[in-house]
């Protein structure tokens, strides 16, 4: 049973170090373009964690293995997800997809969508699992989901799923503590290269491409 956490701007270095774990075709897979590791710290740095949703799941040695985003409009929201290859297989995007949708219920968003390349197998059939609606167009998948109203029960499931979440998150990082487990060593970067970790923009798919595109001139799109 994997329990998806909610992220704060404090696991900042843990979406980076997930987002930059991920092998280069992975990377395409997840943000429908190719991303470097400037592009990567660039989207982490500019992700507004009040406004939108971020989950994930840790191991036993608190490495971030799965990510769900959640970037939230005023109705609808747009899930990006990922995984990364040690850990597929065993259920971890279907609970970060399940996560997502009843915490999207729970904030009444009422579209859920989820874009990604076309040749995304395992994103299809896990979209397909979820009775999302999916069409192919352009290279793309697109899946949609109409989400029921909430209801105090929605809520209280979020509430109960939050709690159970940092309850374990907890535990596992006091386990890790008395293990002496260390943080893995963050790649170095340029520091020219890093964005102003002040400025906080959306990430949704319409607003990423101007945080990243100057780094990756060559692709023009990156969903959420």
């Amino acid at each position: 049973m994997h329990l998806p956490t909610r992220l704060a701007r404090v696991h900042a270095r843990d979406l980076r170090l997930h987002f930059l774990a991920l092998p280069a075709d992975d990377r395409r897979l997840r943000f429908g373009r190719s991303m470097n590791d400037a592009a990567i710290r660039n989207y982490v740095a500019r992700i507004d964690f009040a406004r939108d949703a971020v989950f994930g799941v840790f191991d036993t040695d608190l490495t971030l293995i799965g990510v769900a985003h959640l970037a939230r409009g005023d109705e609808a929201a747009e899930l990006g997800l990922s995984v990364l290859p040690a850990g597929r297989r065993g259920g971890i995007a279907a609970s970060l997809l399940d996560r997502a949708i009843t915490h999207a219920r729970a904030c009444g968003i009422t579209l859920l969508t989820l874009h990604c390349m076309s040749e995304n197998e395992p994103m299809r059939r896990l979209a397909q699992r979820a009775r999302m609606t999916v069409s192919r167009e352009h290279g793309e998948l697109q899946a949609e989901l109409r989400l029921a109203p909430a209801t105090s029960g929605t809520a209280l499931a979020d509430w109960v799923e939050h709690g159970m979440a940092t309850a374990d998150y907890a535990w596992r990082a006091q386990a890790a503590s008395a293990r002496g487990r260390r943080p893995p060593a963050e790649p170095a970067a340029d520091p020219a290269a890093l964005p102003d970790a002040t400025t906080a923009a959306a990430t949704t798919a319409s607003d990423v491409d101007a945080a990243v595109g100057v780094m990756d001139a060559d692709t023009t799109r990156l969903p959420a």
